[in-house]
């Protein structure tokens, strides 16, 4: 029908009829269809463009920078509390409380910068990359404390403390699990 009324209004403007395209226009197959109305295509070129409505566009994902600290504490036969806490440089958490911590599921939290940046400098004064992978001596009950630091050459330097644990890495554990804990509730386990 719009073809039809294109082609009847170039004829009454005297321009005579030229022959529409169909052209596709996007990815989403919509039409474009041209018509030359005259001889000179620069001057007396019309276009109507028809396009299927366009699909709502999801929301923008916040652009995030890797993780500097990723902390992880493992469940046990008792109530040992059970998350997992991701840090960024600007001290926004992505945390997830599965069991006996008063904040369960996931969260989106904050520490102060100064908090992310004192870890990150205690990790380097321990010199965290020199750590071994895994500390354990068997014992099938217990939970792990995981910790993940970002190192300066880009690479995440894991450490998984079960027992056994050097006493500086052990307190150092402590202190990083103390200030998620604080922007988390806490935990409601009376064993740690």
């Amino acid at each position: 029908m719009r073809l039809f009324l294109l082609l009847l209004l170039a004829t009454l403007l005297g321009a005579g009829s030229a022959p529409a395209q169909n052209l596709l226009a996007d990815k989403n197959k919509a039409k474009t269809k041209t018509v030359l109305l005259g001889r000179e295509p620069a001057k007396g070129k019309l276009k109507v463009v028809t396009k299927k409505p366009a699909a709502a566009k999801p929301a923008t994902k916040k652009v995030e920078a890797v993780p500097v600290i990723v902390f992880k504490r493992t469940p046990c036969f008792g109530t040992c509390p059970h998350y997992e806490a991701t840090i960024f440089s600007d001290g926004h958490v992505t945390y997830i409380g599965y069991r006996y911590v008063p904040l369960t599921g996931p969260h989106e939290l904050k520490l102060p910068v100064a908090t992310v940046n004192t870890i990150l400098d205690e990790a380097r004064r321990l010199n965290f990359a020199t750590y071994e992978e895994r500390y354990s001596q068997g014992s099938t009950d217990l939970p792990a404390t995981i910790l993940s630091i970002r190192q300066p050459n880009g690479q995440l330097k894991t450490v998984q403390a079960e027992e056994g644990t050097p006493p500086e890495l052990e307190a150092f554990m402590k202190s990083v699990a103390a200030e998620i804990e604080k922007v988390s509730g806490g935990t409601t386990a009376a064993d740690r």
